[in-house]
């Protein structure tokens, strides 16, 4: 049998898991993850069977940055990890076999920890990054309740963005007495004008290659702050034609200060005193361009320090749209050159009286480039007999799904749901109706089983829905809309039982119930 621990042994471990809370202030990018998980992944014992580390991070797409980044560490190499970019495949590998670390957004953890397949009775330390970005994005009823299963000898590191009374209200509540990293306070300092671009992180070499060839530097400092931005940008590098210890573009990491002309941040600085480092005494005569993803913009004006913040629009896509608008032109000069058809002309004659020849161009124009969108966008087409049959219908089929606005869903999360589970386009999504307590979506016909298949048991937003078209919801009272007729169910609109007798109030004004015996 157990000896209870005495009083002042619980005292001092209490007191020790509180000295082992931290609160970090880094920048929310793949750059940082460095800095909080090294020392989290060193409590992880090497051959631990059990979930030891728990990360919270505020998308699936984070969650699987960090399952990379501990995958690639030195201590993490030989540790199971789990990122929960799927609740239902994490569930059947936690039930198989737990993983020592265990990285995902606080709703799934929140389902997994109910459905009995994720336990935290043995975990040493648990990871919120990034907690302002998770309560900005409605994850603190979550988050409390998964904080509620951790036990209190965990110790506790908070990762933000930025501070704020929010952030600073999570540290008091889940990591009193935390130790500050030292980046937690600003540097004082003048403004920096800095231009961005926003990227995906999968797409910062693209764009930092258009960049290079549209900015065109003598000279240009690329500045990273881990390991896995330093080995992917020497690649890159040399597939752009410099060699390494080229200086007409050279890789930068740590606090030297960075060559004259272009500073490219390929990740952001964690505070204010690593940028000031890079500008060094020039500051005034350096173009700093950041490299950033939607979500850095309030901690890049945060490095700013009142500088202005400014988009910096990149050829490629102007370009890309330069040269749709001459293709289009081309078009019209092919079909004038061939001579001008004389019906079109008697039918735009009158109008001239009433508009300039370029209005009427440009409004025949809008109407060409309308006909042109609509077989990709209208579920239907409504005109004259010749329209319809040169513009393809689309058949719908409305879906009912199980999540409402009580569950926090919105349109936008919705559509992304299903264009995700069941890998279909976005066009064929139609209508949407967000209501109380399920939705209605219109998806095309011949999909519509695959999102059903694909839909019914996924995750959103912590709720796992069930989804099914809308005909073919059963008992209950007002049950599903329908398009058209429906011959299968009864004059009452209300769908026949399974046993084949009508449901009260159903067809008794046609013929009397039948009598047994």
């Amino acid at each position: 049998m157990e000896r209870e621990r005495p009083v002042e042994a619980e005292r001092e471990l209490a007191g020790v898991a509180r000295s082992q809370n931290a609160l970090h202030l880094l920048p929310h990018d793949e750059g940082s993850i460095e800095a909080f998980l090294a020392p989290a992944l060193a409590k992880v014992d090497s051959d631990a069977r059990e979930t030891q580390l728990l990360v919270l991070t505020p998308d699936p797409g984070m969650a699987l940055a960090v399952a990379r980044a501990a995958i690639r560490s030195e201590h993490g190499q030989s540790l199971r990890v789990i990122p929960l970019a799927g609740v239902k495949r994490a569930e059947r590998l936690l039930h198989a076999s737990p993983a020592p670390i265990v990285v995902g957004a606080p709703g799934e953890v929140l389902a997994l920890i109910r459905a009995a397949a994720l336990k935290l009775e043995r975990l040493r330390v648990i990871v919120i990054a990034w907690a302002d970005s998770i309560v900005d994005q409605g994850g603190a009823e979550a988050l409390e309740a998964v904080m509620a299963e951790v036990p209190k000898e965990a110790a506790r590191s908070i990762v933000a963005a930025t501070t704020g009374p929010a952030v600073e209200e999570l540290a008091e509540r889940y990591a009193r007495r935390a130790r500050r990293s030292a980046d937690v306070t600003p540097a004082p300092a003048a403004p920096v004008d800095i231009r961005y671009s926003t990227v995906a992180s999968v797409s910062r070499t693209g764009t930092l290659r258009r960049l290079l060839d549209d900015l065109d530097p003598q000279v240009a400092t690329i500045w990273v702050r881990s390991d896995d931005s330093e080995r992917e940008l020497k690649d890159f590098v040399r597939y752009l034609g410099h060699m390494h210890g080229d200086e007409l573009v050279r890789i930068a990491r740590g606090r030297e200060p960075a060559s004259p002309g272009l500073l490219v941040l390929y990740d952001l600085p964690a505070d204010r005193s690593e940028l000031n480092a890079l500008l060094g005494a020039g500051a005034q005569a350096m173009d700093v361009v950041a490299l950033v993803q939607p979500r850095q913009l309030p901690a890049l004006r945060a490095l700013a320090g009142g500088g202005r913040v400014t988009a910096l629009s990149l050829a490629g896509p102007s370009a890309l749209a330069h040269s749709r608008e001459d293709a289009m032109r081309d078009e019209l000069r092919v079909l004038l050159s061939a001579g001008v058809p004389a019906r079109e002309m008697i039918a735009l004659e009158p109008l001239l009286a009433e508009y300039d020849g370029v209005e009427i161009a440009a409004a025949a124009l809008r109407l060409l480039e309308r006909a042109r969108e609509r077989p990709a966008t209208s579920p239907s087409t409504r005109g004259n007999v010749e329209t319809e049959r040169a513009i393809p219908t689309v058949a719908w089929t409305r879906l009912f799904i199980t999540a409402g606005t009580r569950d926090g869903v919105t349109p936008v999360m919705l559509v992304g749901a299903i264009t995700n589970e069941a890998g279909i386009a976005g066009s064929q999504v139609g209508k949407v109706e967000i209501r109380d307590g399920h939705s209605l979506v219109e998806v095309a016909s011949s999909v519509a089983d695959l999102v059903v298949a694909k839909l019914t048991g996924a995750n959103i937003r912590g709720r796992r829905v069930i989804a099914r078209p809308e005909r073919d919801r059963a008992g209950g009272a007002g049950g599903g809309a329908s398009s058209g007729p429906d011959r299968s169910r009864s004059g009452s609109g209300r769908p026949p039982r399974a046993d084949g007798r009508n449901r009260p109030g159903q067809g008794q004004s046609d013929r009397p119930p039948r009598r047994n015996g």
